[in-house]
């Protein structure tokens, strides 16, 4: 009877661990699973840190380009504003030469 006890506490513990070792197993397992998903939003992270990045430099060139326009824009507005200074100069010029020969030939 107590060789059959002893078989039955062996086979206990021996199942015992077998349990264990499937909780080891099933853990390791949880594990390498947790590290691949971070390893995942490590890359996807990264991903989107190089979308941003290049986001960002599209941002700046396209600001640059405004800029440029804007520089253009307000020099193409002061030559304008000067041929249109130039031009109503002439042309008072014109009238009062206009009045002029008007009043001599009175």
């Amino acid at each position: 009877a107590a060789a059959a006890a002893a078989a039955a506490g062996g086979r206990a513990a021996g199942t015992a661990g077998a349990a264990d070792a499937a909780a080891v197993l099933a853990l390791e397992a949880e594990t390498k699973a947790a590290a691949a998903a971070v390893n995942g939003a490590r890359a996807a992270l990264a991903a989107k840190e190089a979308e941003v990045e290049s986001a960002t430099v599209d941002l700046k060139a396209l600001a640059t380009q405004l800029e440029e326009i804007r520089e253009t824009s307000a020099a193409g507005l002061a030559a304008m504003s000067a041929d249109v200074t130039r031009f109503r100069d002439a042309a008072a010029t014109a009238e009062a030469a206009a009045e002029s020969t008007a009043a001599a030939e009175s």
